[in-house]
């Protein structure tokens, strides 16, 4: 997320990423960046309303417990017009191959009643048909059953508790639009390409028309300030970091093209 650089930041120490080693191992030898502030996805109360130019979410949303309540918060902290990346893994090439789907219902039921009741049940689907898939688990010869839910539960262990292809998460958004009162426009989705696990899908906070007899408004101009702060993101030689945020650069370039009216 951007930040306005007259936005308090609170500095902190190295005890998140300390957990997080300890919950994945197989990153040991990774170099992590110290975030300047740390939050919940459905808490961003360090960030105030219409505050940011655009959040991504890469690799996020199928670790929430609650979704749509924490796609309410991406929202609300996002400026009209701006924008909300969002790259999920396909669960066809991934470790969630033999897992069902999650329904509209489900995460519907999970927003209005909470998640407490359905915690458990996640944690055993994914002890029993993701772990196996997971090479480091499978090298720690880790077996499966009650002990290990427990274990994970305990350690409040951050699996995949949602599992989408394209067309459901798709379905997921328009639900999560209307359960939570969201006005997002789709912009842009890129399909999973062969050598990679992933799909993205970006949308724009707004769903107003644009008079084409008017000057920009200031919203709009920051779709043009956006795109400088895309371009330089991707101006990095790790493809695999930025290639995704390409797709955010044209997006944003065909939004700031239909935003200006004509000379």
């Amino acid at each position: 997320m951007t930040v306005p650089g007259d936005v308090a930041v609170r500095y902190v120490d190295r005890a998140p990423l300390d957990a997080l080693r300890r919950q994945y191992p197989e990153l040991a030898d990774q170099a992590l960046v110290s975030p300047s502030i740390i939050g919940q996805a459905d808490d961003l109360s360090a960030l105030g309303a219409d505050s940011v130019d655009f959040v991504i979410a890469n690799h996020l949303v199928e670790h929430l417990e609650d979704p749509i309540g924490a796609l309410r918060e991406m929202v609300r902290v996002i400026r009209p017009g701006g924008i909300l990346f969002m790259a999920l893994p396909d669960p066809r090439v991934t470790f969630d191959v033999d897992r069902e789907l999650t329904s509209a219902e489900h995460v519907i039921d999970e927003f209005r009643n909470g998640t407490k009741q359905t915690r458990e049940d996640h944690f055993r689907d994914w002890v029993a048909k993701a772990e196996p898939h997971v090479d480091w688990v499978k090298a720690a010869g880790i077996v499966g059953g009650p002990d290990r839910v427990r274990q994970l539960i305990e350690m409040d262990y951050s699996i995949h508790f949602h599992v989408w292809r394209p067309d459901t998460f798709m379905e997921f958004m328009v639900v999560a639009s209307r359960e939570a009162h969201l006005e997002l426009e789709p912009v842009d989705f890129q399909p999973r390409v062969a050598d990679d696990n992933e799909y993205i899908f970006i949308f724009a906070k707004g769903m107003g028309g644009l008079a084409r007899d008017r000057a920009p408004t200031p919203a709009e101009i920051r779709v043009g300030s956006l795109e400088a702060h895309v371009a330089a993101i991707t101006g990095s030689r790790s493809w695999r970091l930025t290639a995704p945020l390409r797709v955010a650069g044209r997006a944003l370039r065909r939004k700031g093209q239909a935003s200006r009216p004509p000379a």
